[in-house]
């Protein structure tokens, strides 16, 4: 039996979850973006798969953006070969553009557009994780044991 467990701990940068997720989905949409003027992009992942028989995908309250899209396209696409298992997550449903000065000492955050998968939103992989409202999962210790007792 071929598993596979993942605490998604990359910075928030939307390609590399979608390398991620090309990598473990048949060809099928990864994620939609929707732009502030009404234009969508798809990204799609291609026939290249590495399967598994069971995918465990660990969230807690700091997750957002880039783990909570592609949790929500693996639970999407592949249903019940994914079990989600965490706390409800930061629900960043948007992508950003960063312009800098080293100068000025500024950032700016711009919301650049909305994501989603297959209609559905992080309000949906929220309402996944309120399962797990009183269970107790403050550490990685309490992650694993969820996983073991299954």
């Amino acid at each position: 039996m071929k598993l596979l467990l993942i605490y998604v701990v990359i910075p928030e940068v939307s390609f590399e979850c979608n390398d991620i997720a090309d990598m473990l989905l048949p060809e099928t949409e990864i994620i939609s973006q929707i732009y502030n003027d009404g234009s969508t992009y798809t990204y799609y992942s291609d026939e290249l798969q590495s399967e598994f028989d069971k995918i465990w995908i660990f969230l807690d309250a700091e997750s957002a953006s880039c783990s909570e899209m592609l949790a929500l396209s693996l639970k999407t696409n592949l249903g019940d070969g994914v079990e989600i298992i965490g706390k409800n997550t930061v629900g960043k449903e948007v992508t950003q553009n960063v312009v800098e000065s080293d100068v000025f000492h500024y950032a700016l955050f711009i919301v650049a557009s909305k994501w989603g998968v297959k209609d559905q939103t992080v309000k949906d992989l929220n309402k996944i994780l309120d399962a797990y409202d009183g269970v107790t999962l403050s550490n990685y210790d309490d992650y694993y044991h969820f996983v073991l007792d299954e």
